[in-house]
């Protein structure tokens, strides 16, 4: 026998707050991407890892060997952000020095490499004191060695308990 407890909310305490489509002009215009050293912009069609690896998905996309910046809209009452990204780990050992408003918060690095299923989501966690108060960010990753791959960014807004003040 066993007993399983739950403790759960049903609210989500992640909330996406901004994409930029890498691409896509209307996308980046608006985000104010820039990519230094970037590539030509390509659709590739590849497979994730996992469950359902049998199954493509296609993006548009490049790398770049310069630093990369971009705006990014969140919630300011947030704990947090969490930025994702759509990659190609076709290209091992990614690293880049990531910025926020000017300051340093860290290095987001992805180890491995995999040359057949080549999409890769990772994630990298800004912390609330550089986005604590604040409705848009600006975000610059500088390239430590290899090209940083990106096809899409997700920018999704930590908001924990604030969202929910009701009692389960």
């Amino acid at each position: 026998y066993s007993v399983t407890f739950w403790y759960g909310k049903s609210n989500p305490s992640l909330i996406q707050t901004d994409m930029v489509d890498i691409g896509d002009g209307a996308s980046q215009a608006s985000h104010s991407y820039t990519a230094g050293g970037a590539s030509a912009v390509t659709t590739n069609s590849f497979f994730y890892e996992g469950d359902d690896d049998k199954v493509a998905v296609s993006d548009n996309g490049h790398s770049a060997t310069g630093v990369v910046q971009f705006s990014a809209s969140i919630i300011p009452q947030n704990e947090g952000v969490v930025l994702r990204r759509r990659s190609d780990q076709n290209v091992a050992k990614q690293e880049a020095v990531v910025s926020v408003n000017g300051k340093q918060v860290g290095v987001w690095y992805a180890s491995g490499s995999n040359a057949v299923k080549r999409w890769r989501d990772d994630q990298f966690f800004i912390p609330q004191s550089v986005t604590q108060n604040l409705s848009t960010l600006t975000i610059s990753l500088t390239p430590v060695s290899q090209p940083w791959s990106a096809y899409t960014y997700w920018v999704f807004s930590n908001i924990g308990p604030l969202c929910n003040s009701t009692a389960p």
